[in-house]
């Protein structure tokens, strides 16, 4: 294993985490707590929701490359 491209491995996989539960968590409060008057909120949260799943893809990527950057 790479030693140099743990830290950038782990640093990946918990920020596509974080923005995955976050958006989640406004998702849920959104749509069943206090619906929104538009449609900008929710918007943005599932495209939140998106762009981390797509980093929690690349973090596996990296993982199951273990090759480094």
């Amino acid at each position: 294993m790479n030693k140099q491209s743990w830290p950038l491995k782990r640093i990946v996989f918990w920020l596509g985490l974080s923005i995955v539960v976050v958006s989640g968590v406004v998702l849920i409060w959104i749509n069943f707590l206090k619906p929104p008057n538009g449609l900008a909120i929710g918007l943005i949260s599932v495209a939140l929701l998106f762009v981390g799943v797509v980093v929690l893809i690349i973090a596996g990527i990296l993982y199951w490359l273990d090759d480094g950057i």
